[in-house]
């Protein structure tokens, strides 16, 4: 059902004078979406960046925004958190918050996942008892682990869900400040449990420890 303040806007967007602004705002629909988007993500990065504890993970650590830190399509961007340091290993697990989206639906989720696509169970880095251990961890803290035929994410949680892009974004238009806490204050927590038991997972996936 339609708010009031909906209707009122419906109506004055259809009144004859302005029905023709209202059918190119239809038309422009994406190149609308994208800043405001790419806003989302700009004041996301930051504001992580900005209340980073740093006393829990190495220097290595980096926040990146991805495919693309220009935000050249803000439709297709995520964010990733990892160890540089493991850039040229066979594989490596990082963190992550990512969005997904369809006709009917937008949600933005986070956790940890491999950086390239795995074949479920049948990799022997799952084997590895550190891995193992991580899993049992985000199983624990109430993370989604189950194995999909191919896999990237190891654990993942929603964060926040919608109808729409369109509704997510008319709320991070309204209340940027409390969906950014949310993330980020999530995110954190996330790392906080869980940086050491990664950084072991790793270390044994570049055949340093097993232990």
């Amino acid at each position: 059902m339609k708010t009031l303040a909906e209707t009122n806007l419906i109506e004055f967007l259809t009144n004859s004078d302005n029905l023709p602004f209202a059918v190119e705002i239809l038309r422009l629909g994406d190149e609308i979406r994208r800043p405001i988007l790419a806003r989302f993500w700009r004041d996301l990065h930051r504001r992580l960046e900005e209340s980073r504890d740093r006393s829990l993970d190495a220097a290595s650590m980096q926040l990146r925004l991805v495919p693309d830190e220009r935000l050249t399509n803000p439709l297709d961007t995520d964010l990733s958190y990892g160890d540089v340091r493991m850039e040229n290993a066979e594989q490596s697990l990082s963190y992550f918050v990512e969005k997904e989206y369809g006709k009917n639906y937008f949600a933005i989720y986070f956790g940890i996942a491999w950086r390239d696509e795995m074949p479920s169970k049948s990799s022997k880095l799952h084997k590895l008892k550190p891995v193992s251990k991580l899993r049992e961890k985000l199983e624990e803290m109430e993370f989604e682990t189950r194995f999909e035929k191919t896999i990237t994410a190891m654990g993942w949680q929603a964060l926040l869900k919608y109808d729409s892009l369109d509704d997510f974004l008319a709320d991070f238009a309204k209340e940027p400040e409390g969906i950014l806490r949310e993330i980020t204050d999530r995110f954190w927590l996330l790392v906080k449990k869980t940086i050491t038991a990664v950084e072991q997972a790793n270390a044994a996936i570049i055949g340093r420890t097993d232990e």
